[in-house]
């Protein structure tokens, strides 16, 4: 079996003694694209946040391409990925090596549809 482009075992997030995300498993292969969906409060940010570095893990391994994450900056996060080049801008203006899109975020321009 190929190496995961990106794997979760086990990632936790506490907020002091909060578990905002807890026993978080989840593998990428190369040429998959996922998301994360849930009701508010379940943690899909957070755990976002905790692969771009953003927020520390409190537990478990998070590996891009094999090599841990664990105590890179979330500005080295993009380097140690083979062949990127580019870097994205976060909403805040600062860079880093990933980032999120919120729902209000679109990429395309709205659509209408009519009757005919």
């Amino acid at each position: 079996m190929p190496e995961p482009v990106l794997e979760l075992d086990g990632v936790e997030v506490r907020y002091g003694s909060v578990a905002a995300v807890r026993d978080v498993r989840l593998r990428v292969d190369e040429g998959e694209i996922v998301g994360l969906i849930g009701p508010n409060g379940a943690g899909k940010s957070t755990t976002l946040h905790a692969i771009m570095g953003v927020v520390p893990s409190s537990a478990g391994e998070i590996r891009l391409r094999g090599r841990s994450l664990r105590r890179k900056s979330s500005e080295s996060i993009g380097e140690s990925s083979p062949g990127s080049r580019s870097r994205r801008t976060s909403a805040s203006g600062s860079r880093r090596g990933a980032g999120t899109a919120g729902e209000a975020t679109r990429s395309t321009p709205p659509t209408t549809f009519s009757r005919s």
